[in-house]
């Protein structure tokens, strides 16, 4: 009997990636091995029809064989409060209307697509279910106790004490975290490392001498308030005070709050030491961190973050990284991490003056960077291999 797949992932463009899969190309700029492209590697080697669903924002399906490839677009992707607990709530019930006009008999699903509570149906209508965690589900440390979300956590609880037939999670405290809920059933749980595509950080400059001034600190990722960009800025002005000249800041990414960052830098007199590039490709990242002595993730601690895979890319172009254990990365590549108090300006200010003042601190980080990094280049760590373990089970099942 050939298995029928299927698998809802989240926002990205998975029509695009798939004809860059059918050219064996990397689709358009990517540093990463994009999930989409490796799920289909691991679906092309078993007989089986799969659709493969995202929900970005531009509509559009293609049919390739037994395969369904398609762009779903959420409905109200921008619903807050009671409604967007209710479009969580009724995505899930879509996701299994949508597998019972496909006759799925496995569906993974992507975390952010629905509340998990919503999937326990499926169990009714006899689909196995494959959660498949990209985000945290509560920030590290800070399970959430208001009461709207503690009731979500128990509705969600039923859902991973008897539902999934397995999970796959990208860090240790994904899986910590849904064996707390779960109350310690013991569904088989897999975790996995994001690819990135070999040879690209091969380009990056070595890090510059450690008694080079400027320090060079650099910031990569979203541009929002969670991830704690304006902290950066803060960090950059206590250092300037102290350091004066001594320190620089480069800041890449693109997201909600750009313009008003540059608006504070710049009413903060801070351009000559924080440079605001917004978002670059994949060569102007490489030349951005050649110039960095070390990487800053500030994530706060009310963000669910689940790995942090800014801090991957610091490993592997071989710059130790600034970070709080509100980042999971932290716990993984704790050799070539400082360690920093979440939400506390002051402490990711020492941690990194302990690295400009300590090269003894700073080489021996740097130095863990490549066998920290190897993990980011191996494919047996990669979902591709994770679901492959995934169909182990469920089939000896």
């Amino acid at each position: 009997m050939t298995l029928r797949v299927m698998f809802a992932v989240g926002p990205g463009d998975v029509v695009a990636a798939h004809r860059s899969w059918r050219q064996n190309r990397p689709h358009e700029s990517e540093v990463t091995i994009t999930c989409s492209s490796q799920i289909e590697d691991a679906f092309k080697r078993i007989p089986c029809v799969l659709y493969l669903q995202s929900n970005f924002r531009r509509a559009e399906v293609v049919a390739d064989g037994s395969w369904t490839i398609e762009n779903r677009p959420e409905r109200h992707p921008d619903a807050r409060g009671i409604a967007y607990h209710t479009v969580q709530t009724l995505n899930g019930l879509r996701l299994l209307a949508q597998a019972l006009r496909f006759k799925a008999d496995l569906v993974f699903v992507d975390s952010g697509r629905s509340h998990w509570f919503s999937l326990i149906p499926f169990k009714l209508a006899r689909i196995k279910v494959v959660p498949v965690l990209h985000n945290a589900l509560w920030p590290a440390g800070k399970r959430p106790r208001t009461p709207v979300k503690r009731l979500i956590q128990w509705l969600d609880g039923r859902f991973w004490r008897s539902v999934p037939s397995a999970t796959i999670v990208v860090s240790p405290e994904c899986e910590r975290q849904v064996a707390e809920l779960g109350g310690g059933r013991s569904c088989p749980i897999f975790q996995m490392r994001g690819q990135y595509h070999h040879g690209y950080f091969d380009t990056v400059a070595p890090p510059p001498p450690h008694e080079q001034r400027p320090f060079v600190v650099m910031y990569a990722g979203r541009i929002e308030r969670d991830k704690g960009v304006f902290d950066v800025v803060a960090l950059a002005a206590k250092l300037q005070e102290h350091r004066p000249g001594q320190v620089e800041w480069e800041i890449c990414g693109k997201g909600s709050v750009l313009e008003e960052l540059r608006q504070t830098v710049r009413q903060q007199r801070l351009e000559p030491i924080v440079k605001v590039h917004g978002a670059l490709d994949r060569d102007q990242m490489a030349q951005a961190y050649g110039r960095a002595h070390v990487v800053v993730v500030p994530t706060r601690s009310n963000c669910a973050e689940a790995f942090a895979l800014v801090a991957a890319e610091a490993v592997l172009a071989g710059r130790p990284f600034v970070a709080s254990r509100i980042v999971p990365a932290s716990e993984v590549l704790a050799d070539a991490c400082v360690i920093a108090q979440p939400d506390d300006v002051d402490s990711y200010g020492r941690a990194i003056e302990s690295l400009m003042a300590d090269k003894t601190l700073y080489d021996r980080k740097s130095r863990a960077c490549p066998e920290q990094s190897k993990q980011f280049l191996d494919p047996s760590f990669g979902i591709e291999a994770a679901i492959g373990r995934v169909l182990k089970v469920i089939c000896a099942g």
